[in-house]
């Protein structure tokens, strides 16, 4: 039977990472189609600015020429009128040379007319042969590649490519015998991390929460810069998402492919974010500062200031209300975790980790200020032990489930500073420890890696 109905929950994993998988290739056609619209649009525009400077090229060369060639024939004409005029002058003075003149007077007269008649012929022979007196004409002559965009009858061509699936998809039984070393010791003193990577990364620092998903994904809320982005496994970018609150802390909601974010001191809210369109979704409002957040089962559990609450909303997508949990003081960024039956959190102000039961009763307090001082992130991993990340000893801090001992597991000798958020992720037993400024450690129990920003 248990077999049984851990296969049934591994093939219902399977059919989750083929939807998200068929969800990213459908939100990937859309955003390649804006894409190559966007293309389209610019190659447009290119071409039309393009031709805009072309024909105003052609433009100006045709107005040049034109007052050019006006300006030529304009003078030959003036040259044309003077001999017009000269002309007419020697034909009035012949008439009066007959008139008034004696023979003496015109036969003198006409030698002066006869050389400046043959002075005029010549010049207008001379005219004639002028390069100027050849009618001008303009023309156009279009540029063959001009006309082969004419010609063309496509814009381009668009393709569809296909590739391989990438997902994977896992059998029970082999994740069954692949995972048989991986057995995390119920005992704290046996637990080891190992195989640390560090990956050095530029951030303004200020993390407060972080999670890492099954397929390797990490994500950090960094508080003031009121931003919530993630990580591929390798510690390259993947996404950035901006908010209008600061982020406190986060949780993962894996069937819907969700992340809720807390606002910490600057609003009463919850943000749910798609991580399939990368987008907020919605905002849930609450009557008091919200800060840790887990998931437990199908309902969001978080710490909430002011009233002193532990709370749960019910129906988070089709209208909250509110559960207490825990009725106690709680104080501001207090973090919470649940495991099975049991609810633990963080008391910064008197250095304490606390157990409740789910019938709301006290099971145990954690008080150790020699290893344990303002404690932050929480989380649990299968067999209940918890880790906590003490921000004023620089390390991380595991209690055995009965909450009776405890040992550091990671300290500043390991590069930690000022730690705030941590979580245990129990597919693949790694652990996502983050500091609040500089450096961010990604921790496994048989391969573990460091992060710094």
């Amino acid at each position: 039977m248990l077999e049984v109905e851990q296969i049934l929950v591994q093939m219902l994993k399977n059919v989750q990472r083929i939807c998200n998988d068929i969800t990213k290739n459908l939100k990937c056609l859309q955003d390649q189609r804006v894409e190559i619209e966007r293309d389209i649009n610019q190659t447009r525009k290119m071409i039309n600015d393009h031709l805009h400077k072309i024909q105003d090229k052609i433009l100006k060369e045709l107005y040049a020429n034109e007052e050019n060639e006006s300006k030529k024939i304009t003078l030959l004409l003036c040259e044309i009128e003077d001999i017009e005029n000269g002309i007419s002058d020697l034909q009035g003075n012949q008439n009066n040379i007959r008139q008034h003149a004696s023979e003496l007077q015109t036969f003198l007269a006409l030698k002066h007319i006869e050389k400046e008649v043959s002075d005029k012929e010549e010049f207008i022979q001379s005219v004639l042969k002028n390069e100027d007196m050849k009618i001008k004409t303009l023309a156009l002559e279009v540029n063959k590649d001009m006309q082969n965009i004419c010609r063309a009858d496509c814009f381009g061509f668009v393709s569809v490519e296909s590739k391989s699936c990438k997902v994977v998809i896992d059998s029970y039984k082999n994740k069954e015998a692949e995972m048989a070393p991986i057995v995390i010791s119920k005992c704290i003193d046996d637990i080891v991390l190992s195989n640390k990577m560090e990956i050095n990364l530029k951030s303004s620092g200020d993390v407060r929460g972080c999670a890492i998903l099954p397929n390797g994904l990490m994500m950090f809320c960094e508080y003031y810069n009121q931003m919530f982005f993630g990580l591929n496994s390798n510690g390259t970018d993947e996404f950035e998402i901006r908010l209008d609150t600061t982020a406190f802390d986060m949780a993962y909601i894996e069937g819907k492919h969700t992340i809720a974010v807390t606002s910490g001191y600057t609003g009463n809210r919850i943000h749910i974010i798609n991580l399939n369109s990368r987008r907020r979704t919605r905002s849930i409002k609450t009557n008091a500062f919200t800060y840790g957040i887990t998931l437990n089962k199908n309902v969001l559990v978080f710490c909430k200031s002011g009233k002193g609450k532990m709370e749960v909303p019910f129906n988070m997508f089709n209208g909250v209300s509110e559960k207490t949990l825990v009725q106690l003081n709680m104080p501001h960024y207090s973090y919470v975790a649940v495991h099975g039956d049991n609810m633990y959190y963080t008391n910064k102000e008197n250095h304490s980790v606390s157990c409740f039961d789910i019938h709301r009763n006290l099971k145990w307090e954690f008080k150790d200020t020699h290893n344990l001082q303002y404690p932050q992130g929480i989380s649990v991993d299968n067999n209940g032990n918890v880790y906590v990340a003490s921000r004023d000893t620089h390390s991380v801090v595991i209690i055995s489930p009965d909450g009776k001992c405890c040992r550091t597991i990671l300290s500043s000798r390991d590069g930690l500073r000022i730690p705030r958020a941590l979580h245990f992720e129990p597919t693949s037993n790694k652990l996502l420890v983050a500091n609040e400024t500089k450096f961010t450690f990604y921790l496994m129990f048989l391969k573990t890696t460091i992060v710094n920003f």
